[in-house]
């Protein structure tokens, strides 16, 4: 049955096509790595090596070794592996512990394995790969490039605070704290610097910079016995006990980074710290995460993780699974998936266009390739108005099989449309352990999102598409989001109407586009939000925008006491732009009281409502 057309079939059938979909990929995935033809025993190769001790070199050798033998597994056992840089001093992300390229199937089996890295490094770059698997090992850092510290207290103009020297060695050079590490040294960023309980989480009304940025440049004396003073006006206040995350070093490194792959498979992982996201995937098809946890080692007494998003899959096609995840003390979202927007330079000639992205500007045209389809959305409709095939490229040129419409024109935003994947977000766990949001998705393949427990600091599901900031693609076109309990989301929600406070509502759907009237078509389409449990302590369930079939039935609210409200937007719904709305079914407590929709540019016939 044509793709196409099952997208918009009643949802029995695209529920039951979707499944049948997932049952064939995981089993078709599962037979092309059952036939594992050569196992190499990892300790077995370094003693012929001469008991090499970085195991970085022993991986790479046997790769070197092994490079023309397909359906590898590289067996660990459950003990320690350390990874070091290629140089001590290096302070790039060039260098990997484990360097795949150009594998055709191969198994990293960790059997309980513990793999610890040194310096500035990152855990794995896989590129040009089919068919790669990681299981049963965990990842942790001797010294992450990050530090904490915990505040004894705050008076008006200083902030005392407790830093552990061995765990985090640093000293003064000229009233400013010097953090030393590996090969490395850096001071106190002015990023994030954000709030953490003694339990790991964020805290309640708490966003970037709460301790203001002059933290991070502040005088600092030496109170003796890892107790230092910093001398600024502190705007907040935190309590005794509160812990406070600093960052030394930006995007100094990448956890596992995967380009150009097909069928990666990640299971049983335990990722305690990267320098940057923890697993990425740009133009991979069909990557499953199955118990992969992205948190914070409590036992080391740390609330931090990575630097960035816990997982990031940009320009991906196939279906992105996860199953059973975790993630806590990130610096981001647990997940976002997306396409690029790509900005027009000028038409060359009546079939070749200049493409860049607007982020980068000297970027080439690698992410097209002849034989792809490529949409062009036109920003005052929000639509994808045509639909072209690449015949070349060339440098930032793309000439496509097509004239292209004389409508085309310098303000169209270019968006590989081949590359967009499904997703499928089942039985995870997401905390207040990290800055910002829950999970991020932008995609016009069928998303289903069931099984969750949501307890964020931020907005749990933020559905957004944007040309103004990040130019993430992908309106969506289906999404399921049942089955999910969303329990007291918010806690650092969006309180005075500054988009950077972590989102509006538990669920929100906020793309630029905006429809500018009541008749203009919506961005998103078809986002169903069914048999959910919200306990919530403020009103905020839901704000979308530009939503064309947005449905909210037979969902469960609970009002509770665990905080006090304090959100920005004071309605059930708030709605914007959206077409063809129905609230209907749900069941409210009693304690709930208010329980209201609010709507601009929109007519009474859009929403329908048992309210």
């Amino acid at each position: 049955m044509n793709k196409e057309i099952i997208l918009h079939m009643p949802h029995t059938v695209l529920t039951m096509n979707y499944h049948k979909i997932l049952f064939l990929l995981s089993l078709a995935f599962c037979c092309s790595l059952s036939y594992a033809k050569k196992e190499i025993d990892f300790n077995d190769f370094r003693t012929q090596m001469g008991g090499e001790k970085d195991a970085r070199i022993v991986f790479n050798t046997l790769m070197n070794e092994y490079k023309d033998t397909e359906e590898l597994t590289v067996s660990f056992h459950r003990e320690r592996y350390d990874f070091y840089p290629e140089d001590s001093t290096v302070t790039h992300a060039q260098c990997a512990g484990l360097d795949i390229s150009c594998r055709k199937g191969l198994t990293i089996e960790g059997n309980g394995a513990q793999f610890i890295f040194h310096g500035i490094m990152g855990i794995s770059r896989i590129t040009h790969s089919k068919n790669v698997t990681m299981r049963n090992f965990s990842v942790d850092w001797v010294r992450p490039v990050f530090s904490q510290c915990e505040v004894i207290q705050t008076a008006e103009d200083y902030m005392d605070v407790y830093i552990d020297c061995k765990k985090y060695p640093c000293h003064l050079s000229d009233g400013k704290l010097i953090f030393t590490g590996e090969g490395w040294q850096g001071p106190i960023l002015p990023l994030f610097l954000n709030v953490y309980d003694s339990n790991g989480e964020i805290q309640y009304n708490t966003w970037d910079a709460t301790i203001n940025k002059e933290f991070a440049n502040a005088g600092i004396e030496a109170l003796g016995e890892g107790v230092f003073r910093f001398h600024y006006h502190p705007k907040y206040k935190p309590v005794p006990g509160s812990i406070i995350a600093l960052i030394h070093s930006h995007y100094a490194g990448y956890g596992i980074s995967a380009y150009r792959c097909k069928n990666l498979r990640y299971e049983n992982l335990t990722i305690y710290h990267s320098m940057g996201p923890g697993i990425t995937g740009d133009f991979c098809e069909n990557v499953t995460e199955k118990h992969v946890r992205i948190i914070a080692n409590k036992e080391k007494g740390r609330v931090f993780s990575t630097e960035a998003d816990a997982q990031h899959y940009r320009n991906c096609k196939g279906l992105i699974w996860f199953d059973g995840c975790e993630t806590s003390g990130q610096a981001d979202d647990f997940v976002n998936v997306h396409g690029t927007y790509y900005r027009m330079r000028g038409k060359v000639d009546n079939r070749t266009l200049n493409i860049t992205d607007p982020r980068d500007t000297n970027s080439k045209s690698h992410d097209f390739a002849p034989g792809e389809k490529v949409a062009f959305l036109q920003p005052k409709s929000g639509q994808r108005e045509y639909i072209l095939t690449v015949d070349s490229v060339s440098d930032q040129h793309v000439t496509f099989r097509e004239e292209l419409p004389q409508e085309i024109d310098s303000t169209f935003y270019v968006e590989n449309y081949t590359w967009t994947p499904s997703f499928l977000f089942e039985n995870c766990k997401v905390t207040k352990g990290n800055r910002a949001r829950g999970i991020l998705f932008t995609t016009p393949k069928p998303v289903v999102i069931r099984n969750n427990y949501f307890h964020s600091a931020g907005t749990a599901i933020l559905i957004e598409g944007d040309i103004d900031v990040w130019y993430e693609s992908g309106a969506c076109t289906d999404v399921e989001i049942y089955g999910n309990t969303f329990d007291n989301c918010l806690t650092s929600g969006n309180r005075d109407g500054d988009r950077w406070q972590w989102g509006d509502g538990v669920i929100t759907i906020t793309p630029s586009h905006r429809p500018m009237n009541e008749k203009a078509s919506a961005y998103h389409r078809n986002i169903r939000i069914h048999n959910n449990i919200f306990r919530v302590f403020d009103t905020s369930l839901l704000r979308a925008c530009s939503v064309d079939g947005l449905f909210f039935r037979k969902n469960k609210i609970i009002k509770t006491y665990d905080y006090k409200p304090y959100l920005y937007y004071k309605d059930s719904f708030t709605l914007e732009g959206c077409r063809n709305v129905i609230i209907e079914k749900n069941k409210f407590d009693k304690d709930y009281i208010r329980r209201t929709i609010k709507t601009t540019l929109m007519s009474s016939e859009d929403v329908e409502s048992d309210l």
